[in-house]
């Protein structure tokens, strides 16, 4: 990997802020094509890449911010219970230091609020405390960033997996997803070391809540739309082969 050549080779002193950016942004690329491919062992190399740099005192919010991102990924990616019950908590600790120095930016309290819900499934007993907290944070994130397609992403997975009867369900986690996918279309920033992620991601969650609704052919649609974004996204794949198998099955 190119920036692993560059982070060994340039000393802390003669790191300019354009190599910062120029490495961060390589980092940031390169999780997302782990993420697409499901590939842990890639995750964690970025994540000890992200740990070299923010040791360097360039954009420390940021690069919790992404440390704790690939937290949160690698909960997906864990089988035992208390490897992702570690990156949750690592995930939150970065997003509380990452919150600590700059407390303008919108995604870092989306993913907080995700996280919390994360860790009610590791910690049940932390339901009500956690369910407060995670409406908190991201009340906030819609207040500082309204339009960004990612916080209506992430408030549409707690809105899935939330009792209907606490304001969750398919139906207004569907309308958070859709409202995602169109706030992508023109949703933009200058800053090209932000995150960028979720493009794909919105239409394979739109798909499982159509699959959720027995709404089959729509969420086919979606995962199709999904791989025509990322062709290599295996999540979606692997969507496509649960709904086909489940189909045949109905036959």
């Amino acid at each position: 990997m190119i920036y692993l050549l560059l982070l060994w080779s340039l000393s802390f002193s003669g790191f300019s802020q354009a190599e910062f950016d120029s490495n961060l942004i390589e980092i940031r690329e390169s999780v997302e094509e782990a993420v697409n491919g499901g590939d842990k062992e890639r995750l964690v190399d970025n994540r000890n890449c992200l740990e070299r740099l923010l040791s360097m005192e360039i954009k420390k919010w940021l690069v919790h911010h992404y440390l704790a991102y690939v937290d949160y990924r690698l909960v997906n990616l864990e089988k035992d219970k208390e490897s992702r019950g570690k990156h949750i908590k690592d995930g939150i600790l970065h997003l509380e230091k990452s919150i600590e120095i700059n407390n303008n930016f919108a995604e870092a309290f989306a993913l907080l609020s995700l996280l919390y819900n994360q860790e009610i499934g590791i910690n049940p007993a932390l339901g009500m405390t956690n369910s407060i907290k995670s409406g908190k944070a991201i009340n906030k994130a819609y207040s500082l960033d309204p339009e960004n397609p990612r916080i209506w992403l992430i408030d549409g997975i707690g809105t899935l997996y939330k009792p209907t009867v606490f304001g969750g369900g398919e139906n207004k986690a569907l309308k958070k997803f859709l409202k995602s996918a169109e706030y992508y279309k023109t949703y933009k920033t200058e800053d090209k070391t932000l995150p960028n992620w979720g493009k794909a991601e919105v239409y394979t969650w739109l798909g499982i809540t159509y699959m959720k609704k027995e709404e089959n052919q729509k969420a086919m649609e979606n995962f199709n739309l999904s791989l025509e974004i990322e062709p290599d996204y295996k999540w979606a794949k692997q969507c496509i082969k649960e709904l086909e198998d489940k189909q045949s099955h109905e036959k």
